[in-house]
């Protein structure tokens, strides 16, 4: 832990810190690859923050030492950054319904045995046959979307993409795309639970839920081949989802399956345009096109940080933490791990060895849905370079600021 006059400014806390935090990143993993932020620089409770590759992946794979229960986003705990007298208690005002007290808390806050028996029930919706059987539909989704942006003059894309994912998830669920309106705002709800200063839309989600209660017992009723239907079927050693774990599990799939996915395909294209080398040759090499996902979810990291609480005192590097502390997990650092990856700070779409980026996390949570948001992101570049090859950005490109995802809300491309 480091103690340096000169170390930049730290803000994890501040969803402005991340438009620019190169600097920070660099010197967390060579100075301060166990970082606690504290008082008073931070006027919040005190929480720890790894940066090396190895210790989040050896971290992220002991959850017996290392806890989902307590909670995972810096969001649920974090202080506003434009008040920071003030917590931001928005997690304590859930609505007088019994069905947010399961359907809200996500796998993601369960240890094993519990998190074990909820992935065992949803194998079926993401084993790769079923994640293959849906790439054609995804074709034609993307060439959908692609179809209605005008060429050879600006347009501002990032809105228009993020339809990608939803009506994807859509097809997942079994729900088709005349929902997507409604599933484009409820995600919009769901998203904003994350962010400080931004109250989660608890109306809109008890909206969600009351539409998805009548799909489920639809599916009971006369089942389909979708996701809705694999949750109110699945067994596992004697086990059934609940319809509550149903809603839970719908939810997880529209946040993994919609924004970061979104985040992926938006801020990834980004990423390819502001390096029109490496976009020519994708053009040049559409082989590369899975490589090159690979190589954006290392350089893009849609989901940028995920936390565990200390069951139990531990040491890292030296350094004590106590049973009870929060310690974030920095997946942006991580992924720029000289100790891992050679040339760390250079954007490579043909770089080898890419299954070592931690995008997707590791150890019993690593993200179920990965296969599927590899495939649309592998499906939207190849329909992208075929269809528009000499696409360029031509005006205003704006992150949208979060603590948490790497979103962008203008990219003002010409498609050509």
């Amino acid at each position: 832990m480091a103690t340096e006059q000169n170390a930049p400014v730290i803000n994890f806390w501040d969803p402005l810190f991340y438009e620019d935090c190169d600097e920070a990143m660099r010197w967390l993993l060579e100075k301060a690859p166990v970082y606690r932020c504290a008082p008073p620089d931070y006027p919040g409770e005190p929480f720890w923050v790894l940066s090396k590759w190895a210790d989040i992946r050896a971290a992220g794979s002991d959850w017996k030492t290392f806890s989902n229960a307590a909670g995972v986003h810096l969001g649920e705990n974090v202080y506003s950054a434009a008040d920071s007298e003030k917590k931001i208690e928005k997690k304590t005002e859930v609505p007088d319904d019994p069905r947010f007290a399961v359907a809200m808390k996500p796998s993601a806050y369960y240890d094993p045995p519990q998190h074990t028996r909820l992935r065992g029930l949803v194998r079926a919706v993401f084993h790769p046959k079923r994640i293959r059987s849906f790439e054609e539909a995804t074709v034609k989704i993307v060439d959908s979307v692609l179809d209605g942006l005008p060429v050879g003059e600006p347009v501002d894309v990032a809105e228009a993409l993020s339809w990608i994912p939803c009506k994807v998830v859509c097809e997942v669920l079994g729900v088709g795309e005349s929902r997507s309106d409604d599933f484009m705002t409820w995600t919009k709800a769901i998203f904003s639970s994350y962010e400080p200063d931004t109250p989660p839309d608890y109306g809109k989600i008890s909206d969600m839920f009351d539409y998805l209660d009548e799909e489920l017992e639809a599916r009971r009723q006369s089942p389909r081949e979708d996701a809705l239907t694999d949750f109110v079927t699945a067994e596992y050693e004697g086990s059934r989802l609940t319809n509550d774990e149903c809603l839970m599990w719908s939810w997880m799939l529209l946040a993994g399956g919609q924004d970061t996915t979104t985040d992926l395909i938006v801020t990834g294209l980004r990423a390819l345009l502001e390096h029109p080398q490496e976009w020519q040759r994708l053009v040049a090499n559409p082989d590369l096109a899975r490589n090159a996902v690979e190589e954006l979810l290392r350089w893009v990291v849609p989901d940028r940080n995920m936390g565990r609480t200390a069951a139990c005192d531990t040491e890292i590097r030296g350094v004590k933490i106590s049973k009870g502390d929060f310690v974030l997990f920095n997946y942006v650092a991580a992924n720029r791990d000289p100790d891992t990856f050679d040339n760390p700070d250079v954007f490579d779409i043909g770089r080898e060895f890419l299954n070592d980026h931690l995008a997707f996390g590791f150890g019993p949570h690593y993200c179920a849905g990965q296969l599927l948001a590899r495939m649309e992101g592998r499906v939207f570049l190849e329909r992208m370079i075929t269809r528009f090859p000499n696409t360029k950005i031509s005006g205003p490109v704006q992150s949208f600021p979060s603590i948490r995802l790497a979103k962008t809300r203008h990219l003002t491309v010409t498609m050509g």
